[in-house]
């Protein structure tokens, strides 16, 4: 491994590193709520160190632990500090690129110090971290500090180092690595004159093909060199280094006020516990995707562009619908840029970081993405043109579908399904996931269907509609489910199904929390990171046909009672989130509200392990934000379900119109027993259905939900309940 190191005579050293890479209105500070660091452990994979809004600079210390976000409070060493991170992804860790090591060497000769990572890595001292928006803060054992801030692109790092020893000398090493020790390639220079550190390497993703190049150039300022001078950078950034710091911060600090700022809370009694997750989570769900804007060496379309899109596959359920409230300048701009990699690569991404395609997880849920734009009248879109992205996607199949598309199109067409291990002539990929890629096609086309429809071609809804349907057809109504040999009383499961017509099986309880983890490569299996169990529920396009499947709305609801009591219920993944509202479609919103009340906050709080499971991007702090404000999305449905707020009031004033969204409650109660809607008024006349639009948001609309503590009759008529299309099939 190639390592280059300067030796510093002075105490304190503050350096900058440029990458390269091809109030709410109840006068308070919000920033006091946020804590990045909620899920620094137990699998959260959070980003917890210094950046601003979607920025590509991301710099915190690096473990030898839990580091798939660099940082983590698992009592793990660091053996480094890096720049770029994604946050919230699972598999290998990514990024970390060219880490700088601080160290004190016991001799003046650098051969006397600690290089590779195992005999450099160094405990930190808990209670030294710092975390908040814009600012990140450790010492290590060796008594050395670091603090760290950020602009959009550069990372501002101080380090001080302890009192003077003459017999001890400060170091910083550069390691030509990544937090994956990927490296494919690199090369480094020294500028013999100004100390300066400059290069690049070649790395691969963390979650699919390709690879990679990032650039880095370091600059030191305020320590002497031995041997080098101090260079003075005309052109970045960070002017002054040694006196931006603070500012830099405080810049931080306003541009994430400014983006929480749509948001303000009337708590009425709710705990700090709470509003500490509302707003760690409304932060969380702005760290990524990120603006890469001006660093593609591949393309430049003049137009905003945002990568680490990873994966769509779980924030598209969540996390772009709250992007679309809350800043939806941002969200067109991802969308464009969804748009913009599908006309420079051929196809709409599942999965894009670091430039690179990540692997398709299930169904070409990107069409999700700009369907739900669709129907919430985002503008500034070429709406014919994601039209065709989205045709593309359900009709073209492409040569090697892992990373992008759909696989088994000819099946899919054909025999209305994909069959349990197919054979496909036209292109390849991981022959697994016949049940969820099914269930996930059918609902890309259904979201295909109503874009057709809006655009007002008829012909293409007519066929794309009917295809939604196409989940039916792995309807086994006789299949029966079992835990430890006892039959848990219900019948009537997704199974897999051969070409031929004839059933395959797989238990329904497989991937499963009761069960072993089901992933793309080490496990496949029939279903993608969940089971039989919960796959069963996801049909939001058709939920009364399921319902009608299952034998009516009480058979339903014990059937849902039975999955969230069981621990067959996965809250750590996305697909879970939907079928806690799932109660609404067989009119009972209240156990709606009831059954969120189960996970918010047994599974998610504030301590560091505070996640159930990896954020994914900020997709588990927006489960959390819907639930308190008292919405859920169904994405690529112009439906938000009701249920009732965690706080008294709650206000959104709409960065495209301007206009501010009230949501009141009547009879609030801090202790949460008054949790079931008794009634609902919007802009002051009754509202009995469980469901509402985007207009809520787009229009101002005040929405006052009275609350008791038992349920009520409201949102539980045939009529009011939300929207499902078509009728029984198999």
């Amino acid at each position: 491994m190639t390592r280059r190191h300067l030796l510093f005579a002075t105490p304190q050293l503050i350096y900058l590193v440029s990458t390269i890479f091809p109030l709410s209105g109840f006068c308070v500070d919000v920033l006091q709520f946020v804590n990045p660091l909620i899920g620094s452990t137990n699998g959260g994979n959070v980003f917890a160190g210094a950046t601003r809004p979607y920025a590509l600079a991301k710099p915190v210390a690096d473990v030898d632990g839990q580091n798939t976000g660099g940082f983590a409070t698992d009592g793990s060493r660091i053996t480094g500090f890096s720049a770029t991170h994604d946050s919230g992804t699972g598999g290998n860790p990514s990024l970390g690129n060219f880490p700088l090591f601080p160290q004190l060497c016991p001799e003046s000769d650098v051969n006397s110090c600690n290089f590779l990572i195992g005999e450099r890595a160094t405990h930190y001292l808990e209670d030294s971290v710092v975390a908040r928006p814009g600012y990140f803060e450790v010492e290590l054992d060796s008594g050395i500090k670091g603090a760290m801030t950020s602009s959009d692109h550069a990372a501002l790092y101080k380090f001080e180092f302890p009192a003077r020893d003459d017999q001890l000398h400060p170091l910083v090493l550069l390691d030509l690595t990544d937090l994956w020790k990927s490296r494919q390639n690199a090369s480094i220079s020294v500028d013999p004159e100004s100390g300066q550190v400059k290069g690049n390497g070649t790395f691969l993703p963390s979650f699919g093909p390709g690879s990679y190049v990032m650039h880095f150039c370091v600059d030191f300022f305020g320590g002497h060199i031995l041997d080098n001078g101090v260079w003075k950078p005309e052109a970045e950034e960070i002017p002054n280094p040694l006196s931006d710091f603070d500012g830099l911060v405080a810049d931080a600090e306003d541009a994430w006020r400014e983006k929480l700022s749509p948001i303000s809370v009337d708590a009425g009694g709710a705990s700090e516990e709470l509003q500490t997750s509302f707003w760690s989570g409304v932060y969380r769900t702005m760290i990524s995707p990120q603006n890469y804007t001006d660093e593609n060496p591949f393309w430049n379309s003049g137009i905003p562009y945002f990568d680490s899109f990873y994966c769509i596959w779980d924030s598209f359920r969540v996390q772009h619908p709250l992007l679309t409230i809350l800043d939806p300048h941002a969200q067109i701009q991802m969308v464009n840029s969804l748009l913009d990699i599908y006309k420079h690569e051929g196809w709409l991404p599942d999965c894009h970081m670091s430039l690179s395609n990540g692997w398709t997880q299930g169904g070409s849920n990107a069409d999700v993405v700009l369907v739900d734009a669709y129907v919430k009248n985002i503008t500034g879109i070429d709406w014919e043109l994601a039209l065709e992205a989205i045709i593309q996607d359900a009709e073209v199949e492409p040569l090697e579908w892992a990373y992008h598309g759909r696989g088994g199109l000819r099946s899919w067409k054909d025999l209305q399904y994909i069959p349990y291990l197919d054979f496909d002539p036209v292109g390849f990929g991981t022959n697994s996931r016949s049940i969820s890629r099914t269930l996930e096609y059918a609902y890309n086309d259904y979201c295909l269907a109503t874009l057709a429809q809006g655009l007002g071609r008829e012909d293409l809804y007519d066929k794309y509609v009917l295809r939604s349907a196409n989940w039916q057809y792995l309807w086994k109504p006789d299949q029966r489910s079992s835990i430890e040999g006892n039959d848990t009383g219900f019948a009537g499961f997704m199974e897999p199904k051969y070409q031929n017509g004839t059933w395959g099986y797989q238990d329904p309880i497989a991937c499963s929390a009761l069960a072993s983890f089901c992933s793309l490569t080490t496990n496949p299996s029939e279903t993608f990171e969940a089971s039989i169990w919960q796959y069963q529920f996801l049909v939001p396009q058709s939920m009364s046909v399921l319902i009608g499947l299952m034998g009516s709305e009480e058979p339903f609801i014990q059937r849902l009672d039975f999955f969230h009591t069981s621990g067959l219920a996965d809250i750590s993944n996305e697909p879970v989130f939907s079928t806690v509202y799932l109660y609404h479609y067989a009119g009972r919103p209240g156990l709606s509200t009831k059954r969120l009340h189960t996970y918010i906050p047994s599974a998610f709080n504030t301590s560091h392990g505070g996640l159930p499971g990896n954020d994914d991007s900020g997709s588990m702090g927006a489960f959390v934000v819907f639930g308190m404000i008292g919405l859920f999305p169904v994405a690529g449905q112009d439906v938000y379900l009701i249920s009732a707020p965690f706080f008294r009031e709650v206000n959104i004033t709409s960065p495209l119109t301007g206009k501010t969204t009230q949501i009141k409650t009547v009879g609030f109660d801090a202790n949460y027993e008054n949790i079931y809607i008794q009634n609902v008024t919007v802009n002051g006349k009754p509202w009995t259905k469980s469901w509402i639009s985007h207009s809520l948001f787009n229009e101002g609309w005040t929405m006052e939900l009275v609350l008791g503590n038992k349920e009520s009759e409201w949102g539980t008529k045939l009529e009011d309940r939300p929207p499902s299309w078509g009728e029984a099939i198999v």
